[in-house]
């Protein structure tokens, strides 16, 4: 890109070659595009500054990056919640959630330690929205397997006050909303969602943002790249490399015809043609799909895989109960459904 803007003449930005793309919002990397939008870059940068002293000057639990790292670490390798959800109650924080999603993942789902060791570690972020997500998720957090711990981004005060006004008598059972404010609604949906959780024994953090502000967001985002730093060493991995993602690069540079790439695209091509077969005695019906325009799914042998991962099949079959014998489930054909071709 470089040659290419230098061809061309145009004023080109300096960015830090260490800094890896998903800690490079608070560089010429994230503060062009935010200053294009109108943000006021310079409070963005008081409020990572702010932050900063704010982690500099305080020890273990009260230090807030430590202390949501501690909490997250914590959670995964003795308890066994390695889901990390973070679920912002205000539209104008959902891409931040978004962007959690690949700082977490990217720094911290590492196969090896610092040692060499094999390790294979790294919770799963999941992005949640408040209070859309109440209606779509929560069922499953707060009763399924607790294998989650859940991060509320509340806000202190939003920019513009909505006041609900006193239903007719035709809606009587809502009566009691008027007068309110759809801020304290949503205040009210994030301390309910919370406490609901704990009643069923299931951990929540919340982290209260004065208000959605270029101020706040470069504070929170400070956090949360220091807290993944911290967490990188709790792990003991390198939370700054991003090996897996080298890996699928090199293998689009061969795909499409890079020069030096010639190996890994003759193994991609090799294992497209070799897809792990079906091993069960009785031909699989699921395999018949040739010509019948039924959407089909399969995964392929890794290197490190045995041969009984089997191959996954999606088909959508007639108006009729019958057995999928490679799987052992039943399927009414009312819709699409999954079988497990087992070796």
């Amino acid at each position: 890109m470089r040659k290419i803007g230098e061809s061309l003449g145009v004023r080109m930005f300096e960015l830090p070659p260490r800094v890896g793309g998903r800690f490079s919002v608070l560089s010429a990397v994230g503060l062009l595009p935010a200053a294009l939008t109108g943000m006021d870059v310079n409070a963005l940068l008081a409020g990572a500054r702010d932050m900063a002293e704010w982690i500099a000057s305080s020890q273990d639990w009260e230090n807030p990056a430590c202390g949501f790292a501690g909490v997250q670490f914590l959670e995964d390798t003795l308890l066994g919640r390695r889901v990390s959800v973070m679920m912002p109650y205000s539209a104008r924080l959902r891409d931040l959630a978004d962007w959690y999603r690949q700082l977490w993942a990217e720094s911290l789902g590492k196969a090896t330690d610092r040692q060499g060791r094999t390790v294979n570690v790294g919770p799963l972020p999941v992005k949640s929205l408040g209070v859309t997500d109440q209606h779509s998720q929560l069922q499953l957090y707060a009763e399924g397997p607790d294998d989650k711990v859940v991060t509320f981004l509340e806000v202190g005060e939003f920019t513009e006050t909505v006041r609900i006004p006193a239903p007719g008598a035709e809606a009587d059972a809502l009566v009691y909303l008027g007068g309110h404010t759809l801020a304290e609604l949503l205040w009210a949906e994030q301390k309910s969602t919370a406490w609901a959780l704990a009643q069923r024994g299931r951990p929540s953090l919340t982290i209260t943002v004065p208000r959605v502000d270029a101020f706040s967001l470069g504070a929170l985002i400070y956090l949360l790249e220091s807290a993944t730093a911290i967490a990188g060493e709790l792990y003991d991995v390198d939370a700054f490399d991003q090996p897996g993602v080298e890996l699928s690069k090199m293998a689009t540079y061969a795909l499409m015809g890079r020069p030096g790439y010639q190996m890994p695209a003759e193994e991609i091509a090799q294992s497209s043609r070799d897809p792990i077969g079906c091993a069960h005695e009785t031909r699989c019906p699921l395999e018949s799909v040739a010509g019948r325009r039924r959407p089909r799914l399969q995964c392929h042998r890794g290197r490190r895989m045995g041969p009984g991962v089997g191959r996954w099949l999606m088909s959508e079959h007639p108006p009729k109960t019958r057995p999928l014998p490679c799987s052992g489930m039943q399927t009414d054909g009312r819709a699409l459904s999954f079988g497990v071709v087992a070796e």
